[in-house]
């Protein structure tokens, strides 16, 4: 094993998470358990655990991400995400990192419509393009 993992079980990962309002989401094609948060209109925090069948998976496997979506008509969007969290002993400190700055996570505004956005690096550079394109097509520049 890896110098300073730790394996995590699914009770403390629930006991944590719980304690910080999230809840666990099922999620269509995805094993390990996931865990979400409404942090604003149609935007979701959610955290992949790495936990699968009650346990970590072994090391090197996998590490906790935090990920903020957009509820949009056609599905769920990421807009953002932080840097993975390790299965180390300190995973706790780590991962309240990313969930209290997850607004640092979102861009801004979208100009047209007022919608979450997502960076884009596009032919003319880096912007924010909105979620709910191709509906809106609206941008910021980063």
């Amino acid at each position: 094993t890896m110098a300073g993992f730790v394996a995590i079980t699914e009770v403390e990962m629930d006991s944590f998470l719980t304690d910080k309002g999230f809840r666990p989401v099922s999620l269509a094609g995805v094993n390990e358990k996931v865990y979400g948060k409404v942090v604003g209109p149609d935007i979701c925090l959610r955290v992949y655990s790495s936990i699968v069948s009650g346990e970590a998976r072994d090391c090197g496997k996998d590490a906790i991400r935090a990920v903020l979506a957009s509820r949009q008509r056609d599905g769920i969007k990421v807009i953002g995400g932080s840097r993975r969290v390790n299965r180390t002993k300190n995973w706790r400190d780590n991962l309240t990192k990313p969930i209290e700055a997850w607004m640092e996570m979102m861009g801004p505004s979208c100009p047209k419509c007022g919608g979450a956005t997502v960076e884009r690096n596009g032919a003319y550079g880096d912007f924010w393009g909105c979620c709910n394109f191709p509906n809106c097509k609206g941008i910021a520049r980063a």
